[in-house]
C-alpha cells in the first residue's frame, strides 16, 4: 500500500473557476474538493471547498440570498401559517357561538 502525496490526490479534481484565490495566501492555484448550489423559487444558495495546491490550506466559501429557504423550510412556514389561520377562525367560531347563546339565553 503506497501513501499518497497531497498533489497525488488532488490531482483529478477540477480547479476552480469562481473562485481561484485561496483565502490563506492568496494563490490562484486551487483545486475544487466540494461544490454544492440550490436554486429554490428563484434564489440561490452555495458552498464551496478548495484546498490550495501551494500551501495545502483549505478554503471555505457560502453564501444565501437573505430570503433564501429550501423546500423543507417554505413547507414548514406555508404549513404553520395555514394553522394559525385555522386556529384564528375556530377561535372567531366559538366566540360568535357563545355570543348567540348569551343572546338566546338572555
Amino acid at each position: 500500500m503506497k501513501i499518497m502525496t497531497v498533489d497525488e490526490w488532488i490531482s483529478r479534481w477540477k480547479p476552480n473557476e469562481r473562485f481561484p484565490d485561496c483565502l490563506s495566501c492568496g494563490s490562484t492555484n486551487t483545486k475544487e474538493h466540494h461544490f454544492s448550489q440550490t436554486w429554490c423559487r428563484g434564489k440561490k444558495k452555495f458552498e464551496s471547498e478548495t484546498i490550495c495546491c501551494e500551501c495545502h490550506m483549505w478554503s471555505w466559501r457560502s453564501y444565501a440570498d437573505p430570503d433564501f429557504l429550501s423546500p423543507e423550510e417554505y413547507d414548514k412556514l406555508k404549513w404553520e401559517k395555514m394553522v394559525q389561520e385555522n386556529a384564528t377562525r375556530l377561535k372567531d367560531a366559538r366566540v360568535e357561538d357563545a355570543a348567540a347563546e348569551s343572546v338566546a339565553a338572555a
